[in-house]
């Protein structure tokens, strides 16, 4: 049962248990970069009042998914802060807290002092070594039969070729693929590159440009599920 925090002449305040308000993309006292994806899944017979975070009203974030409510929560302020959800049952509110913690994406979240002195890559700038995120698609020439290398990394291998959004190939060109869900699109691949933590990443992902993507509602290829591979270090 949630713990009550009673206040006098106001409505009931709830430290919400975890399974009632969640940060989906991690835990919610290692969110980092100011985004962290939220559920809130009402108790029955209840539905979505308002959703509050650190003190900004959030609530149009929020779309209906099957029995719960999911959000991208952006705008996050450092440290500690209060995600706020206000349930209504039968014309009474109830309200639900939930406390975030975010880390600059500069980092450190949990591995200690970063350390010093540190040799940034080129192209980056400041101590931190920022450096904006670009994006870049790549495709799958049709009549592949072996990949040599994956879409991510520094470095996609030669078999995938360069995707112009803007002047595309011809359909017939682009090989094909069926996810894991059982949903066949062409194979193209977004890939995201930047830093945080003063190291760089890559992210890639099955894509179908000119298609729309949040986090609330991803394409239908997305299964949800990550693969994560590391460099030499």
């Amino acid at each position: 049962m949630p713990f009550v925090v009673r206040a006098q002449a106001s409505p009931a305040v709830y430290v919400t248990p975890h399974d009632l308000v969640q940060v989906l993309s991690g835990r919610a006292d290692l969110v980092s970069g100011g985004d962290a994806l939220v559920a809130v899944t009402p108790l029955p017979g209840s539905r979505l009042a308002r959703v509050e975070a650190a003190g900004r009203d959030v609530t149009r974030l929020f779309a209906h998914q099957g029995s719960r409510y999911v959000g991208l929560v952006t705008g996050l302020p450092a440290g500690r802060s209060l995600i706020r959800v206000a349930l209504t049952t039968n014309g009474s509110t109830s309200r639900y807290l939930l406390w975030v913690t975010n880390h600059s994406i500069d980092g450190p979240v949990f591995s200690g002092p970063q350390i010093q002195p540190w040799a940034c890559a080129a192209g980056t700038t400041g101590k931190q070594c920022h450096k904006a995120a670009s994006y870049t698609l790549k495709y799958l020439p049709a009549g592949t039969t072996q990949l040599h290398a994956s879409a991510a990394g520094s470095g996609v291998a030669s078999t995938y070729q360069d995707y112009d959004p803007k002047n595309p190939p011809p359909a017939g060109t682009i090989a094909t693929t069926t996810t894991q869900t059982g949903v066949t699109v062409p194979f193209i691949v977004r890939v995201e590159e930047g830093y945080l933590d003063r190291d760089e990443y890559t992210i890639a992902a099955l894509y179908q440009p000119g298609k729309p993507w949040t986090g609330v509602h991803p394409q239908p290829q997305f299964n949800h599920k990550l693969v994560l591979t590391h460099g030499a270090s």
